[in-house]
């Protein structure tokens, strides 16, 4: 099973890019040099545009926060807000503060965001929690995001 965390709203939610990553084709990595393994690449795919290789600085890179509208409705069966977009990135407290701006944004649309952490295809009784975003911090993202292993899905409500 995989655990799946995501953002709930009644507006339209904003996507976040990981600026420190690029996908590029293995194409364009030959023509800027860049020392890529040949031994799992075909000729087809040293041809072709798709987009296939991953590049980052720094393996920390690969965590930064990325904000991903959902399109599936792949987690109704959790809220009943309009909206959701999946969230990627692994906790850190820089990020959650991050996290904590995206927020403060996206409230100035609404009264209240969800933020989710599932199990896919398991729909069990989430433990839900609501706090005001002036009382918000990085401690709340923690509870909810950081937390190694998965017990039950949590939901962190954060008001205006």
């Amino acid at each position: 099973m995989t655990a799946y965390q995501f953002l709930a709203s009644n507006a339209p939610l904003k996507e976040v890019k990981n600026e420190k990553v690029e996908i590029i084709s293995a194409k364009e990595a030959i023509k800027r040099k860049i020392e890529i393994n040949l031994d799992w690449l075909n000729s087809e795919d040293l041809e072709s545009d798709e987009k296939i290789i991953l590049i980052a600085q720094s393996e920390d890179d690969l965590d930064e926060i990325e904000i991903t509208v959902d399109v599936d409705g792949n987690f109704l069966n959790y809220t009943k807000k309009l909206y959701t977009a999946s969230l990627s990135w692994h906790y850190s407290e820089n990020r959650a503060l991050e996290l904590i701006n995206y927020i403060k944004e996206h409230l100035n649309e609404v009264t209240e965001i969800e933020l989710w952490e599932i199990w896919a295809d398991e729909i069990t009784e989430p433990l839900i929690k609501r706090c005001s975003l002036s009382s918000l911090s990085t401690k709340d993202i923690e509870d909810i995001f950081g937390q190694e292993g998965f017990e039950v899905p949590k939901c962190l409500i954060v008001e205006k």
